[in-house]
């Protein structure tokens, strides 16, 4: 639930250190829906080993606002990457989203009890969005003069 506070956090500040445009408020918003999702997950926990025989209501919940918020985030990597192409520092993320965002969006489908390897479909989904948001934050560790908001 802290990562999840933290994500939240993060893509926020986001929203207000890059450049603004519907897209990257929409991209940013969808962002910190994902990290949303992951306190809620973390609130409503699922039942023992992923139980599917017969869910309990809260774990219905923890799938709900987990499987909502992967969603948004991957959304977001993309609408963010879309964004990026305009932004004078934002070279290399629109690849970088493209290579962050389909093995993620393929494997959310995969995130199913009835595939075998779902807790691996899970983790890829994960390490995507894990290594999108470092790529942003590191854009933000590199800025070199003045906000990234700037635009000349």
């Amino acid at each position: 639930m802290v990562s999840g506070v933290l994500l939240t956090a993060f893509w926020l500040l986001c929203a207000g250190l890059f450049p603004r445009s519907l897209l990257s408020i929409l991209g940013f918003g969808l962002s910190a829906l994902n990290g949303l999702g992951l306190v809620l997950g973390g609130v409503f926990q699922c039942d023992f080993e992923s139980s599917r025989t017969s869910p309990s209501p809260e774990a219905v919940m923890h799938d709900v606002f987990g499987g909502l918020g992967y969603l948004c985030g991957i959304v977001g990597v993309f609408v963010v990457g879309i964004a990026a192409r305009r932004w004078p520092q934002g070279r290399g993320l629109f690849e970088l989203s493209l290579i962050c965002g389909v093995p993620a969006a393929l494997a959310i489908w995969l995130i199913h009890p009835d595939f075998e390897w779902h807790g691996a479909a899970q983790r890829i989904v994960e390490i995507a969005l894990a290594a999108w948001t470092v790529a942003v934050a590191l854009k933000v560790r590199g800025r070199s003069n003045g906000a990234l908001s700037t635009v000349p």
